[in-house]
């Protein structure tokens, strides 16, 4: 069911104007199995504030949620704020676990403090260059998943 959901995914997002009986045809499903994978596509995608945003499951997705009236932001910019860091959470789960590692080390993610190559290098026993090679390789790929969903100007400051 994963598959099929993965690859029903990839069709929408390639084709979103495609007709039931052509995803039918490329998914080799039934119109019946295809309602069943739209269904879990739409409860898959709802999220709750309380679901564990970092690793070690101590901030939240509520926890970056911000009250508009505690805020200077517009409440535009506040979603557009908010939408980016899904966005980028996203991101960061499509990447192999130690290339979301460094990224969220490097740059201060998921409440993190910010660290050097070298700090980072240290910790995993190898070389600063390798290390850097790493996060070369992860932002290109960001660059790459936020221009596929859309987001080619924040895709730009990678």
């Amino acid at each position: 069911m994963h598959e099929k959901l993965k690859k029903f995914r990839k069709l929408i997002a390639s084709s979103p104007d495609s007709k039931d009986e052509e995803l039918c045809e490329a998914l080799d499903v039934t119109e019946e199995k295809l309602a069943e994978l739209r269904q879990v596509d739409r409860q898959s995608r709802i999220v709750s504030l309380s679901k564990p945003i970092s690793e070690d499951e101590s901030r939240t997705l509520g926890d970056i949620i911000v009250d508009v009236a505690d805020n200077e932001l517009s409440t535009d910019e506040v979603i557009a704020q908010n939408d980016l860091y899904a966005s980028i959470e996203a991101c960061l789960q499509r990447l192999s676990a130690r290339e979301s590692d460094i990224i969220t080390r490097y740059f201060g993610l998921r409440g993190q403090k910010s660290e050097t190559l070298r700090q980072i290098a240290e910790d995993y026993g190898v070389a600063g260059e390798t290390i850097r090679k790493t996060k070369l390789s992860a932002q290109s790929k960001i660059q790459r998943i936020l221009t596929e969903m859309g987001y080619s100007d924040y895709a730009d400051l990678m």
